[in-house]
């Protein structure tokens, strides 16, 4: 309640008769009233009290309208609503956010039917749900099963189609998608005449003709050969060697040297001398014998009119003579052997001559 201003003082002077007026104006600190107030009638005393009163309500009244006025304004100005918005306004930085303050995305993931809830402070994906119309860009329809795309007959641009490979050759076939098509294949000779043979266990197929073929038997033991990559490697699976084939087993390719064979038979050869004036020379074998079948003894050099004989044929040597019509003995002449014998007993079962030990 402030003092009473200057301006009413010529109408509210501040003596009359001898009596002072108080220097405060009306009290204007009552509440907000606007009812229950005593009508006024015309046997009331016009008594200061009573105008003051009345005057204070009044005064009080204007004061409570005018703080509400002003407060309403400053909440305007700090929230920046509108006259709509509810009294005690909004707080914090929902009440001047115009845009989320860490950005944030959203997008649909059409494999989930899950909601999402969002208050900005993550990205979400949220989920879908119900059949999307045609209208709206769907199909109209819980399973593609079931769609028909448009009323479409045919493919907008025609194609053709084909097959290709080795042994093949097909005709090219225009393909609209209006009706189903056929393309003819051509095989190759070769798998047209192996179509016309019908599989069997332990047969083997074999071209008869330019397109014909058929099967013949093809055993256990003959796949085992077909898969050895060498000469070596089919011996190997057949046991054919030089001990069971007969062959050479021993050797001894020298100028007095061997051959001994898988059956027993032995070759040896050899050069000799006949040193001396003697009436016998003798040639030991480079190797000894079992048994001596026969031998061949030949002059190298020396005189021509002399003769050699062998004499004696012995599982280690020979003996031989070099002599003239006149008995006269030859001397430093040179001889070649031969000799044709056994170095073990023959078995009782002869071994195979095979014609794969050439292999």
């Amino acid at each position: 309640m402030a003092n009473y201003l200057d301006k009413w003082k010529t109408d509210f002077p501040e003596i009359i008769n001898n009596q002072t007026r108080p220097t405060a104006g009306l009290d204007n600190s009552l509440e907000f009233n606007t009812d229950g107030f005593p009508q006024r009638i015309t046997g009331d005393p016009v008594h200061a009290k009573l105008e003051n009163d009345i005057g204070s309500q009044l005064f009080s009244n204007d004061q409570r309208l005018k703080e509400t006025i002003d407060s309403l304004g400053t909440q305007e100005a700090a929230h920046e609503k509108d006259k709509y918005a509810h009294s005690t306004g909004i707080s914090g930085n929902a009440g001047s956010a115009t845009k989320l303050a860490t950005a944030r995305t959203i997008q649909t993931n059409l494999a989930s039917t899950k909601a999402a809830s969002f208050d900005g402070s993550t990205n979400i994906a949220p989920g879908v749900s119900g059949i999307l119309s045609a209208a709206n860009g769907g199909t109209g329809q819980s399973s593609l099963n079931n769609v028909i795309v448009g009323a479409a007959q045919k493919l907008q641009t025609a194609r053709s189609l084909n097959v290709t490979g080795t042994g093949l050759t097909g005709t090219a076939q225009p393909f609209d998608g209006s009706g189903n098509v056929s393309i003819p294949v051509t095989l190759a000779k070769a798998l047209l005449a192996m179509a016309g043979v019908t599989p069997s266990a332990d047969e083997l197929p074999y071209f008869t003709g330019a397109s014909s073929a058929g099967l013949t038997a093809l055993s256990a033991f003959a796949r085992t050969i077909l898969d050895d990559t060498s000469a070596a490697a089919v011996r190997n699976t057949i046991n054919a060697n030089a001990s069971t084939c007969g062959g050479i087993v021993a050797q001894s390719l020298t100028q007095n040297g061997y051959v001994k064979f898988a059956n027993g038979l032995i070759i040896q050869w050899g050069e000799t001398t006949d040193i001396g004036d003697k009436d016998y020379w003798e040639y030991t074998f480079p190797l000894s014998m079992s048994k001596a079948f026969t031998a061949v003894l030949t002059r190298k050099s020396g005189a021509y009119n002399y003769v050699t004989k062998i004499i004696k044929l012995t599982e280690t040597y020979l003996r031989w003579t070099d002599t003239n019509n006149s008995n006269q003995h030859g001397s430093g002449d040179e001889m070649f052997t031969i000799i044709i014998g056994l170095f073990s007993s023959l078995s009782t079962t002869m071994p195979r001559l095979c014609r794969c030990c050439c292999l």
